[in-house]
């Protein structure tokens, strides 16, 4: 009924509450009309043309729109008149913000829905071959941030409950905790799974942890074979959200095993692509390999400061699982910048081991024991090796899944400290 002066359109709605059609909710300007039965209004709605419809709802969408506090609480009501208008743009904006405040309030099914539309009505318009003036590329960019969004509320929805994303977390929780060959067993559970699924997200999410399970462990080759991968189906299905994992992995195994490519600088920007996407679940452990990278490259100075600001980032955030071994490689590298100085680097090992033995992963204490027993021995402190090293191995049965077992034994054994003439 847009379109009539105040006076004739109240006089309307009245006549239709009067005929039991419509339910009214408050008084004058205040007041709101809803038809009784849903039979009716669309009845009422099928009766109008397309056109007028389509004005109706923009208008209803502007009206929200200039309603600050309406429009904060109901971006989907916004999004859905716009998308009744026409108006593509502004429905994928606004069903962005739903998505986005869906989120926000761990709405996980209703963030899918929300952001789903987006993207498919970004894909339908053909958002992602629109180019801005001069060469803008916001279009891209909004899209891949929907599709960010929309791969969280996925994985938080049911991504970390699928079975092949349980494992691939319980791995890297186990395997830390000292249960090397059961952490094992579950990656290999977790790849045979993902191998039978379609859905490419959980399949790149798969491939991801997997990743982070051998660089976690140290099995290069296997690295460089899930990363490959991982880039292959970023690359191939556009999957935003993995971007920055993939390029920093990606770029990681091309150093790895000497092949052509961006490699540092890769490495460099995978990172940052992540911090960008506050996607910070394994920032430590990517701090450690760039750190590695850099060191490698001969810059331990900003190899240092790369693990301090993965400890700072991990304060930040509480996601603290590789503190010990941030700790551990900070040690590694204080060591080899100044071997005249090596109080810096036993701090730095047994705050690797303080940790590790609060948080009870006995895998990163006996990697830090080994790395303070080496500088023990490198100062005579041999008793001092002995202890430390002793301790953190006990409860290790060797394996090959975890070969500093085999190499903290053959040290111990070794340790002159264990005779009694050095005693």
């Amino acid at each position: 009924m847009a379109g009539l002066d105040e006076p004739a359109l109240r006089s309307a709605v009245e006549r239709l509450a009067e005929a039991d059609i419509l339910f009214v909710k408050g008084d004058g300007s205040q007041a709101n009309y809803r038809f009784k039965h849903a039979l009716i209004q669309d009845a009422a709605y099928e009766s109008l043309l397309k056109s007028r419809r389509q004005v109706l709802h923009r208008l209803a969408a502007e009206i929200l729109c200039d309603q600050p506090e309406r429009a904060a609480a109901e971006p989907e009501a916004i999004a859905h008149h716009f998308t009744r208008a026409g108006v593509d743009d502004l429905a994928i904006k606004w069903w962005g913000m739903a998505g986005d405040q869906a989120l926000r309030r761990s709405a996980f099914q209703e963030a899918i829905a929300h952001l789903g539309k987006a993207i498919e009505m970004a894909d339908s318009a053909g958002a992602t071959a629109r180019r801005g003036p001069r060469g803008s590329t916001a279009p891209n960019q909004r899209l891949a941030q929907l599709h960010v969004a929309y791969g969280n509320a996925l994985i938080a929805a049911r991504g970390f409950g699928a079975p092949e994303t349980t494992e691939a977390f319980l791995a890297i929780a186990t395997w830390a905790l000292g249960n090397v060959e059961l952490a094992t067993s579950l990656v290999g559970r977790m790849h045979a799974r993902i191998g039978d699924v379609m859905h490419v997200n959980t399949l790149a999410f798969g491939k991801m942890n997997a990743c982070m399970f051998e660089l976690m462990r140290r099995d290069r080759m296997r690295v460089v074979e899930n990363a490959f991968e991982l880039a292959r189906l970023v690359r191939e299905y556009d999957l935003a959200m993995f971007r920055g994992s993939a390029v920093f992995l990606e770029a990681w195994a091309n150093v790895a095993v000497g092949a052509p490519g961006d490699g540092l600088e890769g490495m460099r920007r995978g990172v940052g692509l992540l911090r960008e996407q506050n996607v910070l679940w394994f920032d430590g452990l990517l701090k450690i390999a760039l750190a590695e990278a850099e060191y490698g490259a001969g810059d331990a100075d900003r190899a240092v400061a790369l693990l301090d600001e993965g400890l700072a980032t991990a304060e930040r955030t509480g996601y603290r699982a590789f503190d010990a071994e941030l700790h551990r490689v900070r040690g590694e590298v204080l060591l080899t910048r100044d071997t005249s100085k090596p109080a810096p680097t036993e701090e730095a090992f047994l705050s690797a081991i303080a940790v590790a033995k609060q948080q009870g992963t006995r895998s990163f204490e006996l990697r830090a024991a080994l790395s303070l027993a080496n500088l023990y021995c490198s100062v005579g402190r041999y008793a001092d090796a002995h202890s430390v090293l002793d301790a953190a191995l006990k409860g290790f049965a060797l394996t090959p899944d975890f070969p500093e077992v085999a190499v903290a034994a053959a040290f111990l054994a070794a340790i002159p400290g264990l005779y009694p003439v050095v005693k």
